[in-house]
């Protein structure tokens, strides 16, 4: 039944996905009333879907979501859309190389479904004074790797925060906090 889809009687609806399997479902029933936190998500939704159409309308853009959804058995569409939708993820801020001598390292572990585009750092002392900020580079070719090097000395590191702000391609931004 290729491209097959539609409603079976008024119970059941039915759809080919992209790998060519068919799915079927109970229908779904709208209950009639939208909560705040429903209407957002749907504005979230669509701003989701303007976004995928303008990432289509580049063509370099188009093929990086179309090599990065093709493993996963997705359109480039899908896949903008996704990227859109998800935030990237601080998995690990090692602090261990952190002495607050100048040359230091911070390494940071990050993912997203698609790609980080940016890790910065801000380095700020116990009274809320900014000792440095910058951007970490990336190790290795992972993809999830950063580090950042110190460049402030850092005499008394308790109450240090350490601020990590990811930022993906949609500009989906997340800015975690570890304080020393």
């Amino acid at each position: 039944m290729k491209g097959a889809s539609g409603m079976l009687g008024n119970t059941v609806v039915y759809r080919e996905a992209k790998n060519g399997t068919l799915i079927m479902a109970n229908r779904p029933k709208p209950s009639g009333y939208q909560t705040d936190k429903q209407i957002l998500t749907m504005l979230r939704f669509e701003e989701g879907v303007q976004y995928a159409k303008a990432q289509m309308a580049d063509p370099t853009s188009k093929a990086e979501y179309a090599a990065a959804g093709a493993s996963k058995g997705r359109s480039a569409h899908q896949t903008a859309m996704t990227d859109f939708l998800k935030k990237p993820r601080m998995i690990e801020c090692n602090t261990d190389g952190y002495l607050g001598v100048i040359g230091n390292f911070i390494d940071i572990k990050a993912i997203d479904d698609f790609k980080i585009m940016s890790v910065n750092v801000k380095i700020t002392n116990a009274a809320g004074t900014v000792l440095e900020q910058g951007t970490a580079t990336p190790q290795g070719q992972t993809g999830f790797s950063y580090r950042y090097t110190t460049t402030v000395a850092n005499a008394n590191r308790v109450g240090t925060k350490i601020a990590v702000t990811l930022r993906d391609k949609p500009g989906n931004v997340v800015i975690e906090i570890k304080v020393l």
